[in-house]
C-alpha cells in the first residue's frame, strides 16, 4: 500500500493539475491562432498581450525580435504608423499569397515594403497575382506598388537584402521614371558606369552592381568586374574610393587573371592602410604589388610556425542539423568543423575573412573553427557564419558573417542551439 495522502492535499494536487492542463490548452489555442494569421501575431506582439514568451512559433519569435530592435531605434509615432501599414498590407495580401506570410524570408521583405506605403502608386486592393511562382508574384507586386517605368531587374530583390535597404529611395525614384544620372553613389560613377549599373544581372547586391559597373567603365572586362564585385570591394563600407579606384586601375593594367591573387592583394593593401594612413599606390604596378603581397602572406605563415597541409584533431562536437520546410523545398542547416589548413583557406575565400591565419592556434589546440552552412538537396546554398571556439574556456568568442559582418538573428538562434547541444557558452560581447 502506498502512503496515505490527506484529502486536502489530493484536492490541491488536482487543482494544480487542472491549472497546468488549462495553461496547456490556452497555449495550444494561442498557437493555433498564431499559425492562422500574421495579423494575430502583429497584434499580440505590439499589444504585448502574449503570455507565452517561449512559444515555438517561429514567426512569433521572428517578429518579436524585430519589434524589440526596431521600436528602440525609431520614434514611437513613426513606428506605430509602420505597424499600421503592415497590418493593412497583411489584411489585403494574406489570402492572395498565403505562403508569403508563412515564410520569414518573404515576411522580412513585406515588412520593409510596408515602411514605404506613402510611395505606393496604386491601391494594394487592386492587385491580383497572375503568375504561379512566389517570387514572380512578388515582382508583380513591386511593379504594381512602385513602378511607372521599367527598372533594372536585379532591383526586384532589393527588399529581400538588408544591405540593399540604403538604396530603396533611389529604387523608388528610378521606378517612377527618375533619371539614372541623378542617383547617388559613394563610388564615383560616370554616365557610362551608371548605364552599366542598370544592366547588372539578377543576383548582384546594389553595391556589388556599382563596383561591377565601375570596373567595366574603367576598361576592365567582365571576368575582372565579377571578381572585384564579389570581393570585399563589393561591400558597402566607408573607404577611400579614389584610392581604391587607383587599385582597380592597377588590376586592369596588369591584366590579373587569378581570383586568389585579387583577394590576397586586397588583404595586403588593407593591412598596409591599417598600418600607415599615408600608404600610397603611386608608381606601383601589379607586379610590384604581387611581390610585396606574397612576402607579407609568407611572413604570416612563418609567424604561425606551421607547415602547409596542417591537420589537427577533431573536437568531436555533437552532429548538428536543423531542417526547415518539406519535400523539394526542404532546407538544411549544418555546422561543419574545419580540420585542415586547406579548410581554413577555403572558408576564408568564401567568407572573405582572415580565418586562414588561425592555423597555428588550431594546431596547438587553443582554438577550434566551425562553419554554419545552409543546404538544399545536399547543395550548399550559403555559408552563414565562421565561428571561433576557445578550447580552454569552451566558449564561442567570435561569430562573423561574410566580410566580417555581424551575424543576423537567424544565425544567432541556430548558433545558440548548437552551443547548448555541446555545452558551450557564448561570449556576451559577441
Amino acid at each position: 500500500m502506498g502512503k496515505h495522502i490527506p484529502k486536502l492535499e489530493r484536492q490541491k494536487r488536482l487543482l494544480k493539475k487542472q491549472e497546468i492542463e488549462l495553461l496547456i490548452q490556452q497555449a495550444i489555442v494561442q498557437n493555433d491562432k498564431l499559425n492562422q494569421s500574421f495579423v494575430t501575431i502583429i497584434n499580440q506582439v505590439i499589444s504585448k498581450k502574449n503570455k507565452f514568451r517561449y512559444s515555438s512559433n517561429k514567426r512569433l519569435q521572428f517578429f518579436r525580435d524585430f519589434v524589440e530592435v526596431q521600436s528602440s531605434k525609431i520614434p514611437k509615432e513613426r513606428f506605430s504608423a509602420w505597424m499600421q501599414n503592415l497590418v493593412y498590407m497583411t489584411q489585403n495580401l494574406e489570402k492572395k499569397c498565403p505562403k508569403w506570410f508563412k515564410d520569414i524570408y518573404f515576411l522580412e521583405a513585406l515588412i520593409e515594403i510596408a515602411k514605404y506605403r506613402e510611395s505606393w502608386l496604386r491601391p494594394i486592393e487592386d492587385w491580383k497575382p497572375k503568375l504561379k511562382s512566389e517570387h514572380q508574384k512578388f515582382k508583380e507586386l513591386i511593379a504594381h506598388l512602385f513602378a511607372e517605368y521599367k527598372f533594372p531587374s536585379f532591383l526586384n530583390y532589393i527588399f529581400f537584402n538588408k544591405e540593399d535597404f540604403f538604396f530603396i529611395q533611389d529604387f523608388i525614384f528610378l521606378a517612377k521614371g527618375g533619371a539614372l544620372k541623378s542617383i547617388k553613389s559613394e563610388i564615383p560613377l560616370s554616365q557610362r558606369m551608371k548605364v552599366e549599373f542598370s544592366r547588372s544581372l539578377v543576383g548582384f547586391r546594389v553595391f556589388e552592381a556599382f563596383r561591377y559597373a565601375q570596373v567595366i567603365g574603367l576598361g576592365g572586362d567582365e571576368w575582372l568586374a565579377y571578381r572585384v564585385a564579389y570581393s570585399w570591394l563589393g561591400k558597402k563600407e566607408n573607404r577611400d574610393e579614389p584610392f581604391w579606384e587607383k587599385f582597380i586601375r592597377i588590376l586592369i593594367a596588369g591584366e590579373v587573371r587569378q581570383q586568389n591573387t585579387i583577394h590576397e592583394l586586397i588583404d595586403y593593401v588593407r593591412f598596409e592602410l591599417d598600418q600607415n594612413q599615408n600608404y600610397s599606390l603611386s608608381r606601383r604596378t601589379l607586379g610590384s604589388l604581387m611581390r610585396q603581397s606574397n612576402r607579407w602572406h609568407k611572413a604570416i605563415k612563418l609567424s604561425q610556425k606551421t607547415k602547409e597541409n596542417a591537420i589537427w584533431k577533431s573536437a568531436f562536437f555533437q552532429p548538428f542539423e536543423v531542417l526547415e520546410k518539406e519535400g523539394v523545398n526542404e532546407v538544411k542547416y549544418k555546422i561543419i568543423e574545419l580540420l585542415t589548413d586547406k579548410d581554413l583557406v577555403a572558408e576564408g575565400m568564401k567568407m572573405n575573412n582572415c580565418v586562414s591565419t588561425y592555423t597555428g592556434y588550431c594546431v596547438k589546440g587553443n582554438t577550434r573553427i566551425v562553419s554554419l552552412r545552409k543546404y538544399q538537396a545536399d547543395y550548399e546554398l550559403e555559408r552563414m557564419a565562421t565561428i571561433e571556439i576557445e578550447v580552454g574556456t569552451k566558449q564561442i568568442v567570435q561569430a562573423r558573417a561574410r566580410f566580417n559582418y555581424e551575424v543576423d538573428t537567424k544565425t544567432m538562434r541556430l548558433l545558440s542551439q548548437w552551443a547548448e547541444l555541446n555545452q558551450i557558452t557564448i561570449d556576451k560581447y559577441l
